[in-house]
Formats: C-alpha cells, structure tokens, sequence
C-alpha cells in the first residue's frame, strides 16, 4: 500500500476519502509561525492536532486557514473536537485523540459553499459538499474570518489576496 498522497491534479477529484499520514521525513517543518499568523492562539498550538498536522501536508502545501474546535458532520460520525485546515489544494478535518488518529480530506471541487456566523463569543462555519455539511464552532473569531476568506478565494478561483469577507456581526 502507498502511504504517500497523490497530488490534487493527478487525483481524481474526491468528496471526502481518509488521508494516510505521509511518511517521517526526519526534519519537521515550522508550522507554528504560520498558525500563529493565521489567528490561532497558544492554547491552539498545544493540541495533539496540531502536533500531527504536519504528517498530512505534502512538501509544497501552504496553510490558508484553521478554525480549532468541537465539529459534527452529517454522515453521522459522532461529533469531536478538532482542526479543520484549508491548504492551497484541499481541505483536511484532523481529529486526534489519545486512541486514535482520524483525518478525512475535501477536495474543492467537492465543496458547494462556505458560511459563518457568531453569536456571543462563538462563532460558527458550515462547509456545505456534496456529501453533507461539516460545521464546527469555535471561541476564536479571527481565525474563523481567515478560514472563510481562504476557502472563498478558492470558491471564486481568486487570487490569494482576494478578502471579499473583512468582518461580520
């Protein structure tokens, strides 16, 4: 069995697979910097998903956006806490606990659409696919508006630059 990621062009499009952990290269990236740049906070940086985030990147995927936090899916999986990260070519739901690892991977082209929203001190983000919704909350509303902005720039196939969302109430 090949424990390395095909990449996003060559694959064929999917919906929602299970992502293998990509093989210890010996020299783990500094990912921290970039987390940290995206809104998430140190108690963020201390959780075992962000620990193992770095076994499901590829060497070229860049971070766009995080959003840390208890998430439900449709399919009827218990809910969790956990990471749900936009990189420049998919989306990536880890969930890392003391027994288990899971981590579940969206294309783009599997995604209908973004929305957000806060009440009080949570806000809220439902990605809507094709095969349901995933939605996770979460107390940090910087990095809930990075992450929309990140997979709307992919949504609207705009550049990276492109922030059509600069705040919401």
């Amino acid at each position: 069995m090949n424990n390395k990621l095909q990449s996003p062009d060559t694959a064929p499009p999917a919906l929602s697979q299970t992502v293998q952990a990509l093989p210890d290269s010996g020299q783990e990236r500094q990912i921290s910097p970039t987390l940290r740049a995206l809104g998430a906070d140190t108690y963020d940086l201390w959780l075992p998903e962000t620990r193992s985030l770095d076994r499901f990147l590829t060497p070229d995927e860049i971070i766009e956006g995080v959003v840390y936090g208890w998430y439900h899916l449709q399919s009827g999986r218990p809910p969790g806490r956990g990471l749900l990260v936009a990189t420049k070519h998919r989306l990536i739901l880890i969930d890392h606990k003391p027994l288990f690892l899971h981590a579940s991977e969206i294309s783009y082209e599997g995604v209908r659409g973004i929305s957000c929203g806060s009440t009080g001190f949570v806000s809220t983000v439902t990605l809507s696919t094709r095969m349901g919704e995933v939605g996770i909350r979460t107390f940090n509303r910087h990095v809930t508006i990075i992450f929309v902005n990140a997979v709307e720039a992919h949504l609207f196939n705009k550049p990276a630059e492109f922030r059509p969302l600069t705040e919401y109430s």
